[in-house]
């Protein structure tokens, strides 16, 4: 399909395109190892979706390659040129960029589209771990934090840390050196068997973030992790269904 929309855990209010699809990565979490999926990991350019109408919706938020990671170091650096000159056609939107690979940003700093939002996944700080075969965190981190000010506050950014996976007692300092605008916490949706952190680890997170003065905000699946740390799924409800804005400008 080619402009989807809000549906899922993903983020509410974010349409999804894919002119890329597929990753390398091999998270042992992610959807899209779901059989029933029957989804193509290879790494591919998809020519149906660049005749899509980006704009029929009026100005709307669209997450930028929900279907794997546009951003590997194994993606042609011209199929990511073809998918940022596409989505500049359409100015009036407002486009999330994630990845585990951060330090590719770093050469299309300058050819983003107005209206960007720049995000990484980190899941913990522990480097430790079998899951992924992405760069580990302390590489993304370095990365982002070259990203973040190579970018001159010109675009929005935000760290996605989902799956939470356990994480030392240093990952609040690990994320604030990082300085985002906006933190997403998440669990894991696929019940992947991941070491996961206490409730009272989650809480504390929080806490440190929000006292940071951080804008923090907790996906539905936390839930699960908080269990009876009442304090913060209580303010879960109180925040709006979108992550962001229904309509962000950056200029």
């Amino acid at each position: 399909m080619g402009l989807n929309k809000p549906s899922g855990n993903m983020y509410p209010g974010f349409w999804t395109w894919n002119g890329i699809a597929g990753c390398l990565f091999n998270c042992t979490y992610c959807y899209l190892h779901d059989k029933r999926l029957n989804f193509d990991s290879t790494p591919r350019l998809v020519e149906a979706r660049f005749k899509d109408n980006l704009s029929k919706h009026g100005a709307i938020n669209i997450f930028v390659g929900s279907s794997g990671d546009a951003w590997g170091d194994n993606i042609p650096s011209e199929w990511i040129s073809r998918v940022l000159e596409y989505c500049k056609r359409f100015r009036q939107n407002t486009y999330l960029f994630q990845t585990k690979n951060p330090q590719r940003f770093r050469p299309f700093i300058n050819d983003l589209p107005t209206n960007t939002i720049l995000a990484a996944t980190i899941e913990t700080d522990w480097n430790g771990y079998s899951y992924s075969e992405a760069p580990s965190p302390r590489f993304r981190q370095v990365a982002f934090n070259e990203v973040r000010l190579r970018s001159e506050g010109h675009y929005k950014t935000m760290l996605s840390i989902e799956p939470i996976i356990w994480f030392t007692g240093q990952f609040g300092a690990f994320l604030l050196e990082m300085d985002a605008d906006i933190y997403s916490i998440g669990a894991d949706s696929q019940h992947s068997g991941l070491k996961e952190p206490s409730p009272d680890c989650v809480a504390a997170l929080i806490k440190e973030l929000r006292q940071a003065k951080k804008e923090v905000r907790l996906k539905n699946n936390l839930k699960r992790l908080l269990k009876d740390k009442s304090q913060f799924i209580e303010t879960m409800t109180e925040i709006k269904t979108d992550i962001l804005p229904k309509q962000l400008r950056f200029l």
